[in-house]
Order: structure tokens, then C-alpha cells, then sequence
């Protein structure tokens, strides 16, 4: 008999995963697809022109940004009022910071520093960028010179959205010039989008199919850049300076794969470069060294050191050890328990059955005694 996985009952308001329309809905916390909540942190990075002062925080489906070069401390930035959100014409930004329906699994800047994005549960991809407002103050002291100072005020713009995916968003990142978006769902499936805002962007379809009955995409849509076959994907990176595409997924690899070189970036990334083997359980997250390595962390308590043109292990560190005495005697009782209610719960199953027999006979006589 399977154990059941822990499920939470007495949700409240405070609760990231909490649904008012539906208060009754319990989150499971056994599976990857409806996985507890995790808190997101995302820098951004300095670049030409950018002083990487911000901070994104997500946790459940709520989001903010804060500046962080203020004395010292995180001041929430406010949301520019032409956000793209369900009313943002008719109610101007949305206060408590939920611009998605659920739990946010994607958070991330670009290496630029301009754009943000967020995605997760609710399958749709947001597209931040990092708006700089100037303004210049006179102040004329005493009919003397006047002096001039310039004010600015950073706001996060959610100018590109998608609509909604086939699958929950589970990983995303930018290239190196920030000019497209890669984000991988829960079926295996890496798309890419270009980060640059047109006409048609605001609210994507799906994309159609041909006269040969293939997928034909719009060319500012998400287009299919690779997939896993039968794996989910847990984690997406682009290592800074390469050409490379790293995806990690549930089946203990991470895949290497190349980006095209001569070739628009929408058409599909078909070469694969190499493989990463040696977790002995899935690959949690994905992080780049430099630009021709990169690093693992897995369910099998291990964070691992890879190179990327031949997916060599350089370096394996023990994190913790997923299997010890005290766990497989906590796991023998545990099973032991479980099976003794089972027992418990059919031997009273057949009293209770046996009973409500005995019980129905002895109506059955008296009935005919009655007659």
C-alpha cells in the first residue's frame, strides 16, 4: 500500500498557495507538479549603462522588486501604471503585488539588467522591463542662481505577456544580449521568445498549424527551441559568454545543448553538444561557472562540477546522504504502521459488514412473524 503524501487542510489568508474562491482546495506537497512553494531571489546584474541595484523577491504567486542601494535597505519599487494585467486599464497596478494566479516558479534578469521575467503554475510568461523616470527640480534661493537637481524614479513595467501555455512554466533565462527569453514547461518542452516589444506581442494565440498540419508560429511567438523526451524539466541555463543551452530534468541528466551560430535563434536548437551523467536521482537546479562550466545540485544530496564541451565530472561534493540507518528505520516502522491499519481498517470493514447482515436477517424474520 502506496503512503499517502501530506496534504495541507487548514489553509489561511497568510497562505501563498491560498485560493479565496476556493477555500477548500488542499495543495499537495508530494510531487513536483503541485510542489510546495519556494522563495525566489533574483539580482540584478550590472552592465554598461545599469548599476545592478535591484532585487526581485516571488514566493507563492506574490512578486516585488526592491532597490537596494537606499541606506542600506530593500525599498519596494512601485508598478508603472500601464501594466498589462487582467483590468490594469480600468484599476491601475495591482496593489498586493499577485500578478499571477499562482505559485511563481521563474524569476530571473537578463545579463543587461533591462528585463525581468516571471513565469510559473499559471502558465503564463511575464516580461518586466526596469523603467527610469528624470526629472529635474529648480530651486531658486533668494532670487540668487538657481540651482538645478535631477530626480529619478525606477519602476517595473510589465510590458509582454503570453498567453496561456499548454503546461505549468517550471525554468527560464536570457541569452547573453538579453534580446531573447527561454523558458521550458513541465512537458519537456524549451521555448524561446524575443524579448523586443511589436504590435502583435500584447496578446499572443497559440501557434496554428499549416496546410501540412505542422505548427507554424508567428514570428514575435514563442517558438519550440527543444524538447526532453518523456522527462520534465526542472531548471534552464545560459552560461554567460558561450553559445551553450543547459537543461536539467527529473531523469538524473542535464543536457547540453548548442545555440545556433549563423541561424535565427527561432528556428530550433537541434545540435546537442553533450550530456551530464552521475546524479543518481533528479537534478534540482542548474547554475553556470564562467562560461565553460557549470554546476549541479540534486535530490541525491550531491552538488556536482561539469564541464560543458565534453559533459565531464570534474568535482562531486556530498551535501548530505540520502539513505542512513536512522532513515531506512524510520521508513521500515513507518511501513510497518501502515500496514497494520490497513489490516485494522479491513478486520473492521468485515465486522461491520458481518453485523449489518446479521442485523438485515433478523428484520427479514421478524417481518414475516409480522404477517
Amino acid at each position: 500500500m502506496g503512503r499517502k503524501r501530506n496534504r495541507h487542510k487548514n489553509k489561511g489568508a497568510n497562505d501563498p498557495a491560498f485560493d479565496p474562491a476556493n477555500p477548500n482546495k488542499t495543495s499537495n506537497w508530494g510531487g513536483l507538479g503541485t510542489a510546495a512553494p519556494t522563495p525566489l531571489v533574483a539580482c540584478q546584474p550590472s552592465a554598461d549603462g545599469v548599476v545592478g541595484a535591484l532585487v526581485a523577491i516571488a514566493y507563492g504567486s506574490s512578486f516585488s522588486v526592491h532597490d537596494a542601494s537606499a541606506d542600506d535597505a530593500l525599498v519596494p519599487l512601485t508598478h508603472a501604471k500601464d501594466n498589462i494585467a487582467e483590468g490594469a486599464e480600468a484599476t491601475g497596478p495591482c496593489a498586493d503585488g499577485r500578478w499571477h494566479a499562482e505559485t511563481i516558479r521563474v524569476l530571473r534578469f537578463d545579463p543587461t539588467g533591462r528585463f525581468l521575467v516571471t513565469g510559473g503554475d499559471d502558465k503564463i510568461l511575464r516580461l518586466w522591463r526596469v523603467v527610469e523616470k528624470k526629472r529635474e527640480l529648480s530651486n531658486d534661493d533668494n532670487g540668487g542662481d538657481a540651482s538645478v537637481t535631477t530626480s529619478s524614479t525606477v519602476t517595473m513595467e510589465c510590458y509582454k505577456k503570453t498567453k496561456k501555455q499548454p503546461k505549468k512554466l517550471c525554468g527560464g533565462d536570457f541569452t547573453d544580449d538579453g534580446e531573447y527569453v527561454t523558458f521550458a514547461n513541465k512537458y519537456g518542452d524549451v521555448h524561446i521568445w524575443p524579448t523586443a516589444e511589436t504590435m502583435c506581442d500584447r496578446d499572443l494565440a497559440a501557434p496554428r498549424l499549416n496546410e501540412k498540419g505542422d505548427p507554424e508560429y508567428d514570428k514575435h511567438a514563442p517558438a519550440f527551441l527543444l524538447g526532453h523526451c518523456c522527462s520534465i524539466i526542472t531548471d534552464v541555463c545560459l552560461p554567460l559568454g558561450s553559445r551553450y543551452i543547459c537543461t536539467a530534468d527529473r531523469d538524473h541528466r542535464i543536457r547540453v545543448s548548442y545555440l545556433p551560430r549563423t541561424v535565427s535563434l527561432m528556428g530550433g536548437s537541434h545540435e546537442i553538444q553533450s550530456f551530464c551523467f552521475g546524479h543518481t536521482a533528479f537534478v534540482a537546479c542548474v547554475a553556470a561557472v564562467g562560461g565553460d562550466m557549470i554546476v549541479s545540485g540534486g535530490g541525491d544530496g550531491t552538488a556536482r562540477l561539469w564541464r560543458l564541451d565534453d559533459g565531464e565530472l570534474l568535482s562531486t561534493i556530498v551535501l548530505a546522504e540520502p539513505h542512513d540507518d536512522d532513515d531506512e528505520t524510520q521508513l521500515a516502522a513507518l511501513l510497518q504502521e501502515e500496514e497494520r491499519t490497513r489490516e485494522r481498517i479491513v478486520e473492521e470493514g468485515r465486522e461491520s459488514f458481518k453485523g449489518g447482515a446479521e442485523g438485515g436477517a433478523e428484520g427479514g424474520a421478524d417481518g414475516v412473524e409480522g404477517v
